[in-house]
């Protein structure tokens, strides 16, 4: 198989924390990032929005997450919704918490996108997680326990439609429960965002539908044929992620 470029998801909470310093007139390479975060974490405005659930996906990524890397076959296949139709018994993803790098050329409503943040956590295990991210920031637990013990799934990307990423840099954030994943799967219904996140643009919405079927028809083949899931750097992959000795990566 021929070695192929991938687009590598780009972590938002850098992004966001670069435009925070420049916004307070700190030179963005202070070394201030813990600090600017407590700031920001302190909002409850911020604890309430979609941004929080990513910087805590985020952080848990950079400890314990994996890299997904599809084949180009795979890939346009899923792209192409081959897999949905399989409709298996019970939906399941990998890890917790995962990037999913897309092969070159691939797009998203005619746009690119910088890989995928993947998120398949049961309901009180992101509460934990929150409040873990909480406490590390000295700052005290807002996330009340929740006893609903379903999955569920996030999907989010850097927004390429993005008109001033340096200053304000925007994602595109989709949530499913395990419930919604059917009624996406069957009718094609894509709850609004939630958490007062602005409406979605027509074009956004289509970025954001086409992503989120990616991954749940991803999912679906996942679920179907467990087996082809492997440990380990793909053969095909030219370009490694950033930071290739903290990666955990899983080929399909």
């Amino acid at each position: 198989m021929s070695t192929s470029n991938y687009h590598h998801y780009s972590p938002f909470t850098k992004r966001y924390l670069n435009a925070v310093k420049k916004q307070l007139g700190l030179p963005k390479n202070a070394p201030l990032d813990y600090e600017v975060m407590r700031h920001v974490l302190e909002d409850p405005a911020i604890l309430s929005s979609i941004n929080a659930d990513i910087f805590m996906l985020e952080q848990f990524h950079a400890k314990a997450g994996h890299v997904i890397i599809p084949s180009a076959a795979i890939s346009d296949k899923v792209s192409k919704d081959q897999f949905t139709s399989a409709n298996p018994p019970s939906w399941q993803w990998p890890a917790k918490v995962t990037t999913v790098s897309v092969p070159n050329g691939q797009t998203f409503g005619s746009h690119k996108i910088d890989g995928i943040l993947v998120g398949w956590m049961k309901s009180s295990e992101i509460s934990r997680q929150m409040n873990k991210m909480l406490r590390h920031y000295n700052i005290d637990e807002w996330y009340e326990p929740v006893e609903e013990e379903g999955h569920r799934l996030t999907i989010a990307i850097n927004s390429p439609m993005d008109e001033d990423p340096i200053n304000h840099p925007c994602m595109l954030r989709s949530a499913f429960t395990t419930s919604e994943i059917y009624e996406f799967i069957n009718n094609d219904i894509m709850l609004p965002t939630e958490h007062g996140a602005d409406p979605l643009a027509a074009e956004e919405h289509e970025i954001l539908r086409e992503v989120s079927n990616y991954i749940v028809s991803l999912g679906v083949y996942i679920s179907s044929h467990p087996e082809m899931v492997k440990s380990g750097k793909p053969t095909w992959l030219k370009n490694s992620i950033r930071n290739p000795k903290s990666a955990k990566y899983l080929t399909i």
